[in-house]
């Protein structure tokens, strides 16, 4: 008994001691920081919590305990429930996620969003690319569905209800897709298009093309062809022209081409109220309907809507005739005709030639060799000062008068000059007269003398020389008149 006493006097004591050291421990940490203190209290609490808590277990083990005791209740079936599939988190994943979504600044919330959104657009659109590239792939062929077996059932009578195993014969198909092959073998072959090239004149691929390619486009949609023209001079020759296209089109194409290089248009390519006609000319009066580099042809073209074309090669014999091709419309053809008879007559015409003006001088023949001049000085005198055309009439001539075309100042002042020159004229051959009459009067006079002897012959003056009338002309002025249409300006109707 005594050494229990002892024991538990010992043990009580060391108790008090252990206590007594506890709280000057506490003093003294209390004493030297706060915080740590704090420290100390918030452990002491979170100890006291935790005895709390294994109480609060033992007595609920010690109540569920007890209840074991009473009779247990039957055990009911589970009822299995089937969730969707769920990707397994844990705690700590999902804590963490949490807080990355926590720490996100708004504008890497709205990345991150844009992201997934792109990311499933994308597997859509690849998801129907498969389906496409699968459905164009596949043949398309009618599908046979079989229906799936079924299990024997047990009748309510007892019987069990067993499938025909038998094969069913599929119904036969439409024949809807029949149709389109035949549709297809019915279509005829596309025609097989060939390469032509059409031999011109390099100088008529500008009437071939026309203003701003006008004719071009026309002459491919009238025949159905594509035209390439080559780039060629306008000097440089014979050329060709590439048609592409049927054989019916190239014919059609070659055709309107050869009509256009020989008349300078196709009656294909015209409108309904479209004729054609001609008029004859003298080739001498070639030059003055072409006009200079072409203008008077191209005006009366213009102004009036008709296309004149003048046969190649033509004007080369002035005393040859011409037959000019006019095509248009019924009243500008008649117009058009008028206008190249007035250009015959005068040399000019208001549509062509506007602001000028003739005048009609009546001039003997034998003086035209006076007014042209020695080699045609006289006649470029008259044109060059005065800025008129001076037209003397030949054989050929529709007027048989001395035409003199201007201005009407310039045309005045030329008249006055050459009137000049035929008063001058006329006084000179009016002198001559006078003087071979005056030497026929002397003759006649020496009809009347003594017969001389022969030997006073040869010391004689022999008068008989002298009654010829004397020549106003000098030797350059009848070679001049020999060559009366040396001063005529070119009537080539070639180049214009």
């Amino acid at each position: 008994i005594m050494v229990e006493v002892d024991a538990a006097v010992l043990a009580a004591g060391s108790a008090v001691i252990a206590t007594l050291v506890g709280v000057v421990v506490c003093m003294s940490s209390q004493n030297t920081s706060p915080k740590s203190n704090n420290k100390q209290t918030k452990k002491q609490s979170k100890k006291k919590s935790d005895t709390v808590k294994t109480e609060k277990n033992t007595s609920s083990q010690q109540k569920v305990s007890t209840k074991s005791a009473a009779p247990a209740p039957k055990p009911q079936e589970p009822v299995k429930v089937t969730t969707p599939e769920v990707d397994a988190v844990t705690p700590a994943a999902a804590t963490e996620k949490k807080g990355k979504k926590s720490k996100e600044t708004p504008e890497q919330r709205a990345a991150r969003l844009e992201r997934q959104k792109l990311a499933k657009q994308k597997k859509k659109e690849s998801e129907a690319a498969a389906i496409e590239a699968s459905v164009v792939s596949a043949p398309k062929e009618p599908k046979v569905v079989e229906p799936a077996p079924t299990p024997a059932m047990p009748a309510a009578d007892g019987w069990n209800v067993v499938e025909d195993k038998r094969k069913q014969k599929p119904k036969k198909a439409k024949k809807e897709a029949s149709t389109p092959v035949a549709s297809e073998a019915a279509v005829p072959a596309a025609p097989e298009h060939a390469s032509v090239k059409v031999p011109v004149d390099a100088k008529k691929i500008g009437a071939l093309i026309g203003p701003k390619g006008v004719t071009l486009r026309a002459i491919q949609e009238a025949s159905g062809v594509t035209l390439t023209m080559p780039k060629v001079d306008r000097d440089a020759g014979p050329t060709s022209v590439t048609v592409v296209g049927t054989a019916e089109a190239i014919n059609k194409a070659k055709a309107i081409i050869d009509e256009i290089c020989v008349k300078g248009y196709a009656s294909v390519l015209e409108g309904d109220n479209f004729q054609e006609s001609s008029i004859t000319v003298g080739s001498m009066y070639l030059s003055e309907i072409i006009g200079k580099n072409g203008s008077c042809i191209r005006t009366l073209q213009d102004k009036l809507g008709v296309r004149v074309s003048i046969p190649v090669g033509a004007g080369k014999d002035d005393k040859a005739t011409v037959k000019i091709g006019i095509a248009g419309p019924r009243e500008n053809i008649a117009r058009a005709k008028e206008v190249i008879r007035e250009i015959q007559q005068f040399f000019h015409s208001p549509v062509t030639h506007p602001g000028l003006v003739h005048s009609a001088l009546d001039i003997p023949s034998r003086m035209y060799n006076n007014i042209i001049g020695a080699k045609g000085s006289e006649i470029r005198h008259i044109q060059n000062n005065f800025k008129v055309a001076v037209h003397i009439p030949g054989a050929q001539s529709v007027t048989q008068n001395v035409l003199v075309v201007g201005e009407q100042d310039g045309v005045n002042k030329a008249v006055r000059y050459i009137q000049k020159i035929v008063a001058q004229i006329g006084a000179e051959e009016a002198a001559a007269a006078d003087v071979a009459e005056t030497w026929n009067e002397q003759s006649a006079d020496t009809d009347d003398a003594p017969e001389t002897e022969e030997w006073m012959a040869k010391y004689m003056y022999d008068r008989s020389q002298s009654q010829k009338p004397v020549s106003l002309l000098g030797a350059a002025e009848a070679k001049a008149a020999a060559e009366t249409n040396a001063w005529k300006q070119s009537t080539d109707a070639e180049g214009w």
